[in-house]
């Protein structure tokens, strides 16, 4: 079993991924439902783990590509950066992290597909001042991490101190 390297100093996910969860991330994701975004807020509120994270100077969204986006209507990972951050929403950087291309969704691939899928994925944008910055990285699911992992990577290749990583829901195998 290879040691994987992480590029984020912490990861920390509201609730376990399980079929309930699934139901609600989904109905969000692509059902629009976003009344389940206050049931979120409250799991948040109560997540001890998630009160180790640090206090950030800037709360960035897990990217859409455009295309992505254009298709869905709305950022989930923004959508949620909001409700866990309630009081925070001047430090939410919406567009600081991009995708350089429209990658394939990452269900059902393995592990090295999931990482080929990811690499070099993500570039800051070059207005964005994240050099010497606590980030927290908001998203949906937490699978393997290699999502996640190459946005910290992103981030902290453009300076970024401190990259913790807040997803709504982990999958259990990987807690």
């Amino acid at each position: 079993c290879l040691k994987k390297s992480w590029n984020f100093t912490r990861a920390r996910s509201v609730i376990v991924y399980n079929d309930t969860a699934a139901k609600a991330i989904l109905g969000l994701k692509f059902g629009g439902r976003k009344a389940a975004l206050k049931t979120f807020e409250k799991f948040k509120q109560q997540c001890r783990p998630c009160r180790d994270l640090v206090a950030p100077d800037s709360i960035i969204p897990f990217p859409l590509h455009r295309n992505r986006l254009r298709r869905r209507g709305f950022n989930q990972s923004l959508l949620l950066a909001m409700a866990f951050y309630p009081g925070e929403k001047k430090k939410i950087m919406k567009t600081a992290l991009q995708r350089r291309r429209d990658t394939v969704p990452q269900t059902g691939l393995d592990g090295l597909s999931r990482r080929k899928n990811m690499r070099d994925a993500f570039l800051v944008k070059r207005e964005t001042d994240v050099y010497g910055k606590k980030i927290v990285l908001v998203d949906d699911v937490f699978t393997t991490g290699t999502t996640v992992n190459e946005c910290a990577r992103a981030l902290k290749q453009a300076g970024a101190a401190q990259v913790d990583v807040l997803t709504l829901a982990r999958v259990a195998k990987n807690i």
